[in-house]
């Protein structure tokens, strides 16, 4: 039996965002593919990889394609809104977004504006461009 690695977690990460995505419990999953809700759960973790035969199963209870799961083109170079949705906590965050009001919503626009490093434009030596100063576009 082949160690779980890093890239099967990721895997897990997508098939679990997905499922939040159809408002699909692991119980109705595990149903789906012939398993118990417990290795949806390994498997989603990535505690334990998903062979080929099961992962297709997945996908098709899903309604999204394999190569979706696997993070392949074009799939995986959606866009940041497909890596949100990609990421465990992505949907939650989406969720939670819709309930804030909109004062609420710029002001979590802010902080995470000011969480992330200045993006740095190379080019030309020595400019670099904060683009966390820049006003959003109403």
């Amino acid at each position: 039996m082949s160690t779980a690695t890093p890239h099967d977690a990721t895997i897990g990460s997508r098939v679990r965002a997905r499922r939040e995505q159809q408002g699909m419990t692991q119980a109705a999953l595990a149903a789906h593919i012939g398993v118990t809700f417990q290795q949806v759960q390994k498997y989603e973790k990535g505690t334990n990889r998903i062979a080929a035969a099961r992962l297709s199963l997945i996908a098709r209870a899903l309604d999204v394609p394999a190569a979706a799961l696997l993070g392949e083109a074009p799939y995986a170079a959606a866009g940041p809104v497909a890596a949100m949705c990609a990421h465990p906590s992505g949907v939650e965050l989406a969720r939670a977004w819709l309930d804030l009001s909109p004062q609420l919503q710029r002001a979590v626009l802010y902080l995470a504006k000011a969480a992330v490093p200045p993006m740095i434009i190379t080019g030309s030596p020595g400019i670099t461009v904060d683009f966390r100063a820049l006003e959003p576009v109403q």
